[in-house]
């Protein structure tokens, strides 16, 4: 399943016409925005921003992976 950043960019290039044209209209390479559609690049802040998407990176000690969502809210579970 493609991630929500990813299909707001392929609609957005649906919109413009090219990926040319939308990577001219944010200030990237169409490269970038080809690599990032392909999935060889993660979208950065230029990308993001111009989608209406923030990036948030998290780290936890390996084993104790949860979902991000209650991370993010501050749901961790009680520890044993």
């Amino acid at each position: 399943m493609k991630n929500k950043v990813i299909k707001k960019l392929e609609q957005m290039v649906a919109e413009e016409g090219t990926q040319v044209a939308v990577a001219e209209k944010i200030g990237v390479t169409p490269a970038y925005i080809s690599d990032v559609l392909s999935g060889r690049r993660e979208p950065g802040k230029t990308i993001c921003d111009a989608l209406g998407f923030e990036r948030i990176v998290a780290y936890v000690p390996t084993g104790e992976v949860r979902a991000w969502w209650d991370v993010l809210a501050g749901k961790l579970p009680e520890r044993g």
